[in-house]
């Protein structure tokens, strides 16, 4: 049996919101790419679609970019070799389908004459909807913005993140806003170019700019004149999600991107530590200072990314007592760290410096120590 036929009107995913339950059935004749580089979750901006005899791949914007004649269903071991890719097929069932490119060693390096399949990239089934057709989209798109909750890139147990997305013919502007006892506190921009394209009656998005920085291809489920429903995959979690018809507030936001979206390193994964070059001490007399009084003791973490332009961007927060139980601060006194800790630009270099592990951004913290309500010391 062809792979068109396995799982084309079968195995039913079931979305849960705050307002209604949808049913999606996957469709395996079209695959998106999820991620790449199992432990990095590198954003695979590609599509394979699957007809009776051929394979064909299309790129994050559903141009046609390579393809291969099949004679029987795909199947773990097999080779797809097309003019400029050659993939082995390394898992597939209803599910996903892993490949692994074998004309590729910068992105996918053959260790001692073998593959290591956690460079495999993913590629998840897409799904059946009603067709939505792009110029219908877009009247409904342009020029308007939606909104829904978000969760926090870095860990985070005290901010409320919402995510905004506003619309033009090209363009998509997200706007992030971090709010801590139900004030804003917080805000920071992103520009990307946006392409909208369907394939058959499926409606796709992406804000890829190029390989540089790749980004996720969108699923269009559902847009009405309230309401837009996409899925994508994040890091390794398959999202869908609601965004609602609202208004953007009107707010200061900061402009802030990663270099490279697909991974974030550590702090301490360049072979000099990412640190505050001035060091912790003018950090501690920098923030300290008109800071407002609160009461307790206890830490206050602020987790963020510094990109490779030396910005600050998406914060999280995390606040304990001495004995390191959950405590919140005064909002007074989170919203001065946080600001100040945001608008730091003196960072070193975030690039890797290591050969085969690379990223431009580093996640990083600062921990405040307080005590009778006063920033009294600070690590890393």
């Amino acid at each position: 049996m062809k792979l068109r036929y396995l799982c084309f009107w079968c195995v039913v995913y079931v979305l849960s919101s705050c307002h209604t339950q949808e049913e999606y059935l996957k469709d395996s004749t079209l695959w998106v790419g999820g991620n790449r580089i199992m432990d990095r979750t590198l954003p695979f901006p590609y599509l394979l679609e699957v007809s009776e005899d051929k394979c064909m791949l299309r790129d994050h914007a559903g141009e046609l970019i390579d393809q291969c004649k099949i004679t029987k269903n795909i199947s773990k071991g097999d080779t797809l070799t097309m003019k400029n890719h050659q993939f082995e097929v390394l898992f597939n069932d209803q599910s996903r389908i892993n490949i692994f490119q074998l004309n590729d060693t910068l992105n996918y390096p053959i260790i001692k004459g073998r593959i290591d399949k956690k460079y495999r990239a993913k590629l998840i089934p897409t799904f059946t909807t009603k067709r939505i057709e792009k110029h219908e989209a877009l009247q409904f798109l342009t020029s308007n913005s939606f909104v829904a909750r978000d969760s926090a890139e870095n860990p985070n147990d005290h901010l409320v993140v919402k995510r905004y997305l506003t619309f033009t013919k090209d363009s998509l502007m997200t706007l992030r806003t971090y709010a801590y006892q139900d004030k804003v506190i917080y805000s920071e921009h992103q520009a990307q170019p946006l392409t909208l394209y369907n394939l058959g009656d499926k409606l796709f998005m992406s804000c890829n700019s190029g390989s540089q920085n790749p980004q996720p291809i969108m699923q269009v489920l559902k847009v009405t004149k309230n309401a837009l429903t996409i899925r994508y995959f994040d890091g390794d979690e398959d999202i869908i999600r609601t965004f609602e018809k609202s208004s953007k507030p009107e707010t200061k936001s900061a402009s802030y991107t990663n270099c490279y979206d697909g991974h974030v390193g550590e702090y301490y994964h360049n072979t000099t530590d990412v640190t505050y070059r001035k060091g912790n001490e003018y950090l501690i007399n920098k923030i300290s200072k008109g800071a407002p009084m609160d009461e307790g003791d206890g830490y206050i973490i602020v987790q963020f990314n510094v990109n490779c332009q030396s910005k600050a961007g998406r914060p999280g927060l995390i606040m304990m007592d001495k004995s390191y139980q959950k405590r919140q601060f005064s909002l007074s006194l989170v919203s001065h760290i946080l600001k100040e800790v945001m608008a730091l630009t003196d960072w070193p270099d975030t690039v890797s410096d290591y050969k085969n592990f690379y990223y431009e951004d580093a996640h990083c913290f600062l921990m405040f120590k307080i005590e009778n309500g006063k920033i009294v010391d600070l690590c890393p």
